[in-house]
């Protein structure tokens, strides 16, 4: 009973996000290790708190399990991308996640398509991110989502590879640029042979199939040397960034 009525508390404070465009969000940078260079930004979602307590964010956590249970992650999930081709026309790369529910949904293409014309983004500086978990059942729709984004000129990564056999199957179905190797493989590589293993491994395997590879959670010097002399291409974590509010990303990239 009291999880029904937190769900219905949270259902009406998603709508009034949307209506009141109370959803920001932050952008965490991804640096290519050969250079150095920062080429991405993540952009992560946050809702603002008009509660009683100030200003404060609350953590998307907190508020997308209802979303995605009750049919509004849809709507976020356009709004998300509305925000990144308006940050891709402006010349800043993004990667920004889309939901099963989204990938399932054949009007989500047109969506992003009308949202490139709309604004003037060059598409190859949107990327995709579609987590293991969101193709489970949905693979023949999140194929063609797939061929048609990369159709469109924007890339696609495979989130949070390496938590499930199923990723390797995707691979052979989906057409992708790149694998986000799970943080849980990498937080640990530099004192754990059994995760070196696994990210020296989906290195050779990405390698084989022509994609890139980025290493998530990385949290200290450490493993950010341990993932570069694995070969791993490109890098995300705090101690590369924590996610930044965008006026500052903005203020950096310009």
């Amino acid at each position: 009973m009291a999880r029904g009525i937190d769900h219905v508390a949270w259902i009406a404070r998603i709508n009034d996000a949307l209506a009141q465009e109370l959803f920001v969000l932050h952008a965490q940078p991804i640096l290519e290790l050969s250079s150095d260079r920062v080429v991405r930004h993540e952009l992560l979602i946050r809702m603002r708190d008009t509660g009683a307590a100030g200003a404060g964010l609350i953590a998307p956590d907190r508020f997308l399990p209802t979303a995605e249970a009750f049919g509004l992650i849809e709507r976020i999930d356009r709004w998300v991308i509305d925000q990144a081709s308006e940050l891709a026309a402006s010349g800043v790369p993004v990667g920004l996640n889309v939901s099963a529910r989204s990938i399932g949904d054949p009007r989500l293409v047109d969506h992003v398509e009308s949202a490139i014309l709309r604004t003037g983004a060059d598409p190859c500086r949107m990327a995709f991110e579609i987590t293991e978990t969101a193709l489970i059942g949905n693979d023949t729709s999140a194929c063609a989502f797939g061929r048609r984004m990369r159709g469109l000129g924007c890339t696609i990564a495979l989130d949070d590879f390496g938590t499930g056999y199923g990723g390797f199957t995707y691979l052979k179905q989906m057409q992708v640029d790149a694998l986000k190797i799970n943080a849980e493989f990498v937080t640990d590589i530099a004192r754990s042979p059994a995760s070196r293993t696994v990210v020296r491994a989906i290195v050779g395997l990405a390698r084989g199939f022509g994609l890139t590879t980025v290493a998530e959670g990385v949290e200290d010097e450490q493993t950010l040397e341990t993932v570069r002399g694995l070969g791993v291409e490109h890098a995300q974590g705090h101690h590369i960034s924590n996610p930044m509010p965008l006026p500052r990303v903005l203020a950096i990239v310009a």
